[in-house]
């Protein structure tokens, strides 16, 4: 699982992405911070966001998993607290296939 680091985001300036990794991506949680998935194949990609709060069926905090369309760009907030690991204070996420996919994460969008 890779480490990744929230870039600031203003307006006119380039965002830097990143090989998704195929253990899954991680980023210190903070407000604000949107995961963006840029899925450059062929097919849709699974992205899951991991909830570390107990599930509690069928109305409970539950992983987020977002499909992201061939060719697409998902943008994806990470700021909710319930995605916040409460031992790393890091949210955490994977996905059903990485190749020719590249993310990145942006705070202040």
């Amino acid at each position: 699982m890779a480490d990744l680091t929230a870039q600031a985001w203003t307006q006119g300036e380039g965002i830097a992405f990143a090989a998704a990794d195929v253990a899954g991506d991680n980023v210190a949680h903070a407000s604000r911070q949107k995961l963006l998935v840029n899925n450059g194949s062929a097919g849709t990609v699974d992205v899951t966001v991991a909830s570390e709060v107990a599930s509690n069926p069928p109305v409970g905090p539950a992983d987020l998993v977002v499909t992201v369309p061939a060719g697409e760009v998902a943008i994806i907030d990470l700021s909710d607290r319930n995605f916040k690991d409460t031992v790393t204070s890091k949210v955490a996420w994977t996905y059903d296939t990485v190749t020719s996919v590249t993310v990145a994460v942006v705070s202040g969008l």
